[in-house]
């Protein structure tokens, strides 16, 4: 038994519940019992028992709150409970009593990334003590264009750009150096005509992330009310020792690996 939360935040649409889905794939269901308190259920895995939530129902009776789904599903002992969607005290608080009972809590929250995510559940009105004292990893993603590897062609970064690469982000130039000395990531995709992937020169999506592990530290921060500008300057400590790599460090990465482009790069850089 484990009593943690990791709480996946981002903006609309930048697959926070697939990539919380993905997790629950990851877990063994002949050992765990896995549960999902969802407004609606988005996808249905057979081996997991979903909770539906229905808040609409014109009796106030009938009515099945997460209060109510939270009560539910603690009477089944389950081991892994995935929360949708923490947007009111209400939830945010029964998730925590979740986690505080030795229970893996997964939950999604909105917020542009990691720094701002206790911030948010703090606007709230959450226990913002108990948040830092269950949550052990914090995770942020967004979405940017995937190139079409039938049409992406090689060119050479401008000057610019390696200004930039070099000053902005000069813990990565030894990774940036190592790319260019194996010649074979050191491409970059420009626009061009395709028949494979009907000229739109895109196929899918690539998931940008920023991951971190909640240290001692970092919980006290949250703890003492903390802002968003302190963690974040903690956060941009631990990237100078290649302890923490933010959204724009993978996007970097992904860029001088052939993934995106410069002006997809360009929209969190």
């Amino acid at each position: 038994k484990i009593s943690w939360m990791i709480l996946v935040s981002g903006s609309t649409r930048s697959w926070k519940t697939t990539l919380a889905y993905a997790w629950l794939k990851e877990f063994d269901p002949f050992m765990l019992k896995i549960m999902t308190v969802e407004d609606p259920v988005e996808k249905v895995l057979y081996w997991v028992i979903h909770i539906q939530i229905d808040e609409t129902a014109p009796d106030p009776e009938k009515r099945f709150t997460f209060d109510k789904a939270s009560r539910t599903l603690m009477r089944q002992t389950p081991d892994v409970v995935f929360f949708w969607e923490m947007r009111d005290k209400q939830t945010i608080n029964k998730a925590i009593e979740i986690a505080e009972t030795w229970h893996l809590v997964l939950a999604t929250t909105h917020a542009t990334d990691i720094s701002w995510t206790p911030t948010r559940l703090n606007t709230a009105w959450a226990d913002i003590k108990k948040i830092a004292w269950v949550s052990k990893l914090f995770v942020a993603q967004r979405l940017l264009t995937r190139t079409c590897p039938h049409c992406r062609i090689q060119s050479s970064p401008s000057k610019a750009v390696l200004e930039t690469l070099q000053k902005e982000f000069w813990h990565l130039w030894s990774e940036i150096k190592s790319l260019q000395e194996k010649k074979q990531f050191w491409v970059f995709a420009k626009w061009k005509w395709c028949w494979e992937c009907r000229w739109l020169w895109e196929l899918w999506r690539i998931a940008i992330t920023e991951l971190f592990e909640l240290d001692d530290t970092f919980s006290s921060m949250i703890s003492e009310w903390a802002s968003k500008v302190e963690l974040e300057i903690y956060l941009n400590t631990l990237r100078k020792w290649w302890k923490f790599l933010n959204m724009a460090d993978d996007a970097v990465l992904k860029y001088l690996q052939w993934f995106i482009t410069e002006d997809e790069m360009r929209k969190i850089v």
